[in-house]
């Protein structure tokens, strides 16, 4: 992936972790804040922890910088 250009990449990444609505669930589950989301072409939401969102970062210092970001772009945000 990293031999990728970027603008290949990108548009990976908009792929991967972009095109999302994504809900607040509850204010607090433990440290984690839970979220829904729709990713799928039928609009159905599953809960997940905003850090299970976007595990990219977590590879590699250089995706770090890249996609850290990215799921405050890439998707609706709605509070």
């Amino acid at each position: 992936l990293l031999r990728l250009p970027g603008e290949l990449r990108n548009r990976i990444y908009e792929y991967a972790i972009g095109g999302n609505e994504v809900r607040r669930v509850s204010k607090w589950f433990g440290s984690w804040m839970v979220f829904e989301t729709t990713s799928d072409c039928c609009g159905t939401y599953s809960s997940e922890a905003w850090e299970a969102l976007n595990n990219l970062p977590r590879v590699c210092r250089q995706l770090r910088g890249e996609t850290r970001v990215l799921p405050f772009r890439l998707n609706t945000l709605y509070f």
